[in-house]
């Protein structure tokens, strides 16, 4: 009898686990099936793999009434979120940007609260989703979009409309955009936070035309990156990518060089100094590689110390 009750438990706990797995794939999936191919940079937030954290759970402590007030519990509700980047990323151009959140969400409670703010929103039925503008007095280009029954979509009303006509199986997404897919494949996805950018060579040129030293950042191309969780700490690169290895090995030089003057500077604090010895940055053949790992009591170290010079 015990026998056949643990097999029931077991049995029950693999299918649990598998609908979960399902679930969490597909919510992924569906993200990044409306980013738009065209996008010039991707970011990808797993909620899920980082809301048991302390640290979230801190960060999102000081603001916790302000989003449950929308229905919304941070650490249950939201799953995933994907942000695509289109236009000019360098500073001084223009860009624009798409949200779309995998959460469970309660568009009336939400909608109540927009009138509630006095904002003047305006309803557009399109396909089988809800647009809606006013949302913000600044920003009178922002929308929000009510995709399908767990999926919200925060941008202009082009890429809201580009992303909804993606989940219906128009058009090319981002996993078609060969240049981003080629700098992600290799970077753990399975991460709370991951992406890439691709930067264009004249902007980037622009960007550092008035700073000499910084000229060996002329040869980065695009950039990407990930953070995760395990009970140790946080562990991530950042990865600036390049096709010339003799830049490469300069920038890293440079970056060492820069971390070694401040790890000497006598007034640094003991988190400062541990902050660095948790970055190792190294020369690889197509990028430099800058490793990091810290713990989670550094990151709320760090955090204290931040709070106090505001």
């Amino acid at each position: 009898m015990k026998r056949k009750l643990f097999t029931i438990f077991i049995i029950s706990l693999i299918l649990i686990f598998s609908t979960y797995c399902k679930k969490a794939v597909k919510g992924k999936e569906e993200i990044l099936k409306m980013l738009p191919k065209e996008s010039a940079g991707i970011i990808f937030v797993n909620i899920e793999r980082i809301s048991g954290t302390k640290f979230f759970r801190e960060l999102t402590s000081t603001n916790r009434e302000k989003i449950e007030k929308w229905g919304i519990d941070p650490e249950k509700d939201i799953h995933f979120v994907g942000i695509a980047i289109s236009g000019k990323i360098m500073p001084g151009k223009k860009t624009a940007g798409l949200v779309v959140m995998n959460v469970d969400y309660k568009k009336e409670l939400i909608l109540s609260n927009l009138k509630k703010e006095g904002l003047d929103i305006a309803e557009e039925k399109y396909k089988n989703a809800l647009i809606i503008s006013g949302i913000d007095k600044k920003n009178k280009d922002l929308r929000m979009a009510f995709i399908g029954n767990n999926f919200l979509g925060i941008g202009n009303e082009e890429l809201l409309k580009k992303a909804i006509d993606l989940k219906a199986g128009k058009g090319e997404n981002i996993l078609k955009n060969s240049q981003l897919m080629s700098l992600v494949k290799d970077l753990n996805q399975e991460s709370f936070l991951w992406g890439a950018s691709l930067i264009p060579r004249k902007d980037i040129k622009r960007m550092l035309e008035k700073n000499p030293q910084a000229k060996i950042f002329e040869s980065i191309k695009a950039v990407s990156f990930f953070m995760d969780y395990n009970n140790t700490g946080y562990q991530g690169e950042l990865n600036l990518h390049s096709d010339d290895e003799a830049k490469i090995n300069q920038m890293a030089d440079f970056l060492n060089g820069i971390k070694a003057m401040i790890s000497m500077g006598k007034s640094q604090s003991p988190e400062l100094q541990e902050l660095l010895s948790g970055i190792n940055i190294s020369a690889e053949p197509t990028r430099v590689k800058v490793a990091v790992n810290l713990t989670e009591d550094l990151i709320m170290k760090l955090k204290k110390e931040a709070e106090k010079k505001k």
